[in-house]
Order: C-alpha cells, then structure tokens, then sequence
C-alpha cells in the first residue's frame, strides 16, 4: 500500500519540474522505479544515495573508500 500511495501521489504532482522518490533500500528504489518510472520528471534514489550526492557536491575530492568493513560486527 506504501509504494502505491507515493505513485498515486506522484502521478498527482506530475505537473512540478521535479519529484524525487527516496528510499531506504535498493530493493525498494528498483520496485518504485519500476512502478513511477513512467511519470514525467520522477527521479528514485535510495537514501544512502541521496546523502552520497550531496557530500559529492559540497565536497568535490571525496572520495568512497572500498576498504571499509560495512557490514555489522
């Protein structure tokens, strides 16, 4: 019912020059995106990807480093 609610409510607002889509994981970005895909100006990003974009546009020379331990001890 969640995601059908944001495309509802997206479709509803198809009108603005942007609509971004945020979600908390890479599962849940592919099945919205499959499902909004279609309206105009809709962009999906988890949110990890989200706060990646920002820190890259603020502070240019950072860099992701593949050597940390992501996973929970």
């Amino acid at each position: 019912g969640k995601t059908t609610t944001v495309v509802a409510a997206a479709q509803h607002a198809a009108h603005e020059q942007k609509i971004l889509l945020a979600a908390f994981t890479t599962r849940i970005k592919e099945g919205l995106a499959r499902k909004a895909g279609h309206i105009k100006n809709v962009e999906v990003k988890t949110l990890h990807a989200l706060g990646l974009a920002y820190i890259r546009q603020n502070w240019r020379n950072v860099t992701v480093d593949a050597e940390v331990d992501t996973e929970p001890s």
